[in-house]
């Protein structure tokens, strides 16, 4: 397990410590395979500003363009990347692709590349059911899932096979490998609209 202090950046090795016996805030010890940094992410209210200046479309699942029922929220995709981005998209995402390649040094994972950003949003009410990030031929191998807002009830990534759930806090982070193992849901919120960021690394 690793620990990343606030606002550190990936070049600053000292910063980060292991930590094999990490627990939860409700005392849980943390599965395997799961990090969770919190402070990660900067800006988040600005993010949603800009976000919400977007235009939303219902989220695929799987392949781009195809939906199902499992997923009712609405997404926006933006480059990972991009000198095109706003400086906060920009910052926000060269933070997360130095939490994957900590993440990869951690566990001896080799990444190629990472997927466009999936930004979300979750409407009271709406919910991911319970699925993986990998499927055929995607070559995922780590995914991501950095919470933009706080939502108090409801909003949590929960990972079914371990019972163990991360609650949406601003400016969190969680990352975990891709496979079946980790097959996980997006819990509805409840009164409280959920903006989430979604990143899946290839290798």
């Amino acid at each position: 397990m690793f620990q990343v202090a606030s606002g550190a950046n990936y070049s600053d090795v000292a910063l980060f410590a292991v930590m094999p016996e990490a627990k939860s805030s409700v005392g849980v010890e943390v599965p395997l395979g799961i990090e969770m940094i919190d402070d990660a992410i900067a800006n988040c209210p600005q993010i949603i500003e800009y976000l919400d200046t977007l235009t939303w479309t219902q989220s695929p699942v799987g392949r781009p363009g195809q939906t199902s029922k499992i997923r009712t929220s609405s997404s926006v995709f933006l480059p990972l990347l991009s000198f095109k981005n706003p400086e906060i998209i920009y910052e926000m995402a060269r933070s997360v692709w130095q939490y994957f390649g900590l993440y990869a040094s951690t566990y001896g994972i080799t990444i190629d590349d990472i997927e466009t950003i999936s930004f979300n949003k979750y409407e009271p009410g709406q919910t991911f059911e319970p699925h993986t990030d990998y499927f055929t031929n995607s070559n995922r191998v780590v995914s991501a899932v950095a919470f933009l807002n706080t939502v108090e009830t409801g909003g949590h990534t929960h990972f079914t096979h371990f019972d163990y759930s991360v609650p949406a806090r601003e400016g969190r982070i969680v990352l975990f490998p891709s496979n079946f193992l980790f097959h996980h849901a997006g819990i509805a919120p409840v009164s409280t609209t959920k903006y989430s960021a979604a990143f899946w690394a290839r290798g």
